[in-house]
């Protein structure tokens, strides 16, 4: 089925004889019509019961004439012609209806005006918009980096950088993972809002440690769920400033991006932020329940909603919960989990790196992928090489 664009009503003469017949492979009878180097495929569509008498029987005929690809006698006689430019079927019914005249919008002038966007806009990584208000700096303060905490979730982990800009690039600074969460007591769950509140704790402490701040800025040492930030010491460097980047994810109220946040602010980092978006905000009273986010924290929400699914739907709950069946982890054992996660990290956020020691056999093996690049001569001699063998082949068939 194809939409038509534009229609016209011509009275011509026309030599029934000089018609055109319907070439191979054209299985639409379609006319071809050339107008000033232009050509447009245009179908023709004669009514014949709009004529009377003799032209009546006249354009019934050339009807016949277009659809099964005869010759008439040389025969010259007025005609109206309804003849419509169509196009593919790909167009939508909304062209069909509401455009019977289309623009051509992509000509020449608009590619001269395309600009090409940026590689990560075009790919959907990156927002342009967001970024330029988090990297330019104040220009009083000169060549001081303006720091990030970046935030990005994905289906398996959690990942926490405090990264800054430079010209050729951004720097990260330090970096936490959730899947280092087992090494400080939590084995399952690794994706969730206490263990997003982890991951925050864990690269405040970190980066504190690493710029010898971790003494003088302990931070929340009570959790209780209650608004908390940063204070300034005398005697003391100012606390560590960064601002939250959550890249292209929703600023949700209850959002995960915001566990980390919490976590990093209660572990010493001063970052500007809100109260509105953590879990237990209440839009109309427009006020923070300290003791639903203290839940959410200590992973409450998890060990309820467990509760209520072991005691409702067993299959669902063996199924759902099989990683903390494996560990033995039941409802009553989540606050004791973190509140024992959250000392280990204070007490040693540093990451240390593995040493692996492989065996001559594994060394051996790795290299086998690592091919050394050849220099100029050694490329030279190997085609010489593969010459003289190709050669030598050639002769020993002969």
């Amino acid at each position: 089925m194809r939409t038509i664009l534009e229609t016209r009503n011509v009275t011509v003469e026309l030599n029934v004889g000089q018609l055109p017949t319907r070439k191979a492979g054209n299985t639409h009878g379609e006319l071809q019509k050339r107008n000033h180097s232009n050509v447009v495929r245009v179908a023709a569509y004669f009514d014949a019961a709009s004529e009377q008498g003799s032209n009546g029987q006249q354009a019934s005929e050339i009807f016949l004439i277009i659809q099964n690809g005869e010759h008439a006698p040389d025969t010259y006689s007025p005609i109206t012609i309804n003849y419509a430019i169509v196009a593919s079927s790909a167009w939508s019914i909304k062209h069909r209806r509401e455009c019977p005249f289309v623009k051509l919008v992509k000509n020449k002038a608009f590619y001269k005006r395309y600009q090409t966007k940026y590689r990560r806009r075009r790919e959907g990584k990156t927002d342009y918009y967001a970024r330029k208000r988090l990297v330019t700096q104040a220009k009083n303060k000169y060549n001081s980096p303006k720091y990030r905490l970046v935030v990005r979730i994905t289906n398996t982990d959690i990942v926490a950088q405090v990264v800054y800009s430079k010209i050729t690039g951004d720097v990260v600074m330090s970096a936490a993972y959730s899947h280092e969460l087992p090494k400080f007591g939590i084995p399952v769950g690794l994706t969730n809002w206490s263990a997003a509140y982890c991951t925050g704790l864990l690269i405040a402490r970190r980066l504190l440690t690493q710029l010898n701040l971790a003494d003088k800025y302990e931070g929340n040492q009570e959790i209780d769920g209650t608004y908390y930030e940063v204070e300034e010491v005398d005697d003391a460097p100012r606390p560590f400033q960064c601002f939250l980047d959550v890249g292209l994810r929703r600023t949700t109220t209850g959002s995960r991006v915001f566990g980390v946040l919490k976590g990093a602010v209660d572990g010493g980092l001063k970052i500007p932020h809100g109260e509105n978006r953590f879990p237990g905000w209440d839009t109309t009273k427009k006020e923070l329940d300290a003791e639903t986010l203290r839940n959410y924290i200590f992973g409450q929400h998890v060990s309820e909603y467990m509760a209520e699914l072991e005691e409702d739907d067993e299959d669902s709950y063996k199924r759902q919960f099989s990683r903390y069946i494996e560990k033995e982890i039941g409802p009553d054992d989540f606050e004791e989990m973190y509140e024992k996660a959250h000392e280990q990290i204070r007490a040693d956020p540093v990451y240390v790196a593995k040493e692996h020691n492989y065996d001559d056999a594994t060394m051996t093996k790795m290299k086998k992928y690592k091919m050394q690049a050849r220099n100029l001569k050694q490329r030279v001699d190997r085609v010489k090489q593969k010459k003289a063998a190709w050669l030598a082949k050639r002769a020993a068939d002969e």
